[in-house]
């Protein structure tokens, strides 16, 4: 299946993690909190696809952003949900992350990637919601790491010092891209779970 993805408005600079989680898988349930548009959200449907593996899809998104922060984008629900059409392997929840977490029983997700609310307050709290429901030797991953390098996104920097105060630093990190204005995305991080 061909990648479309890069049709999608919206962010998305994490391919190589995305790719990496689904060879480790298969028969796998894996969890996405914030899509937008679904932009990596379908570059990680068609690596599914192409790489034929069993791997079920839910996604996390009740839009908070678009009625402050994106008014202009009140389409982004149903442009996701066109996009991700060809999915069958796709289901969407239209639920606040925290709430979200109440859905699943504990170790029942394999992999878990949050780019939802980026304050520190926020993703220290949405770890430790999803945390318990990741199965030993499984995994959490993020967006954001680090702010972009502009003071114009302060709000990012949150998501670092959470994963930090959580992890301790045991994560891997994944460089981020510079996009047409120089604005630094990412980096993500990803964090492998074990056993106390």
């Amino acid at each position: 299946m061909k990648h479309f993805y890069e049709e999608i408005q919206g962010w998305f600079d994490w391919p190589k993690l995305y790719s990496e989680m689904v060879s480790k898988h298969n028969n796998a349930k894996f969890v996405e909190v914030g899509v937008w548009n679904g932009k990596s959200t379908c570059f990680l449907g068609v690596e599914i696809v192409n790489q034929n593996k069993n791997i079920s899809l839910d996604t996390v998104d009740n839009y908070p952003f678009l009625k402050y922060v994106y008014p202009k984008n009140k389409d982004a629900p149903l442009n996701y949900l066109k996009n991700i059409k060809p999915f069958k392997f796709i289901n969407h929840f239209y639920k606040e992350s925290l709430e979200a977490s109440r859905l699943y029983k504990n170790e029942s997700i394999d992999f878990i990637f949050f780019d939802s609310e980026h304050t520190e307050e926020f993703a220290e709290k949405e770890i430790r919601a999803w945390l318990p429901k990741v199965k030993i030797e499984g995994y959490l991953g993020g967006h954001d790491y680090v702010s972009f390098q502009s003071p114009e996104y302060k709000y990012a920097i949150g998501v670092g010092r959470a994963v930090n105060k959580i992890f301790k630093e045991k994560i891997k990190l994944y460089p981020g891209q510079e996009d047409n204005k120089g604005l630094i995305y990412g980096p993500s991080w990803l964090h492998k779970k074990q056993r106390l």
